[in-house]
């Protein structure tokens, strides 16, 4: 279940901007607003590694192991084009050792992203995963499968937030505020909307911490800040 809560605060400051840049009287106000939303998606990303002496053999026994992780995937339910493999290579390990490099053998690696909606097989799936030969779990990522609505409406709450504190300053001053000026959108999220995983929150789900096989996902926050310059008329 979704879920939000708003949060709206405003920081202020008086423009300085230069009589050439901007003519009439006006004041500059910041504008901030928060949501919080449960999480409805799950990212994991994980690698498979082999070693062998020989190259084709290391290149093979690689294939299958990879073949049986896509397989239990694929046995998890949800869209098969979320699941996809990247950074796959094959190569010779060497160890230098008096001066010289010396063969150890093959390496071959593959990594895998599985994304699922399903939160409530968050145990099930890293039981399963852990169970598989020459997997490792780089890590998983609670996030928002479409932020853009909340981007949006974080936007306009902050939009609404600025409008306010301007309107209430420039009533102090006997003054109103007039048409917007300059609009500004400054970023606060790096791109992700998340939570990312932690060793230990792992660790609580195997303890069975979560009875129920699920995971406490929390919540993720969702911020916008605006700058927006207003210009100013006499109250009269």
């Amino acid at each position: 279940m979704k879920f939000t809560t708003s949060l709206l605060t405003t920081v202020f400051a008086i423009s300085s901007l230069s009589a050439s840049e901007l003519e009439v009287p006006h004041i500059t106000v910041t504008g901030m607003a928060e949501e919080r939303v449960a999480p409805d998606e799950m990212s994991w990303r994980l690698r498979v590694e082999s070693k062998g002496e020989k190259v084709a053999e290391t290149a093979e026994v690689h294939d299958k192991k990879v073949a049986k992780v896509l397989a239990f995937l694929k046995q998890q339910g949800g869209d098969e084009k979320k699941i996809s493999t990247s950074s796959i290579s094959l190569e010779e390990e060497r160890e230098r050792q008096d001066c010289k490099y010396v063969h150890l053998g093959y390496k071959a690696q593959t990594d895998i992203r599985y994304v699922s909606q399903d939160l409530q097989k968050y145990r099930e799936l890293w039981i399963g995963l852990s169970q598989l030969d020459g997997l490792s779990v780089r890590s998983v990522e609670l996030q928002l499968a479409d932020p853009i609505p909340h981007q949006e409406s974080t936007r306009l709450k902050a939009l609404a937030a600025a409008k306010k504190k301007a309107a209430s300053m420039a009533e102090v001053l006997d003054s109103k505020i007039g048409k917007p000026l300059i609009i500004k959108d400054r970023p606060v999220n790096d791109g992700f909307y998340g939570v990312r995983i932690t060793r230990n929150s792992i660790d609580s789900v195997l303890d069975g911490a979560s009875s129920a096989g699920s995971l406490a996902a929390g919540t993720v926050s969702i911020s916008s800040t605006v700058e927006v310059t207003f210009a100013l008329t006499s109250a009269e």
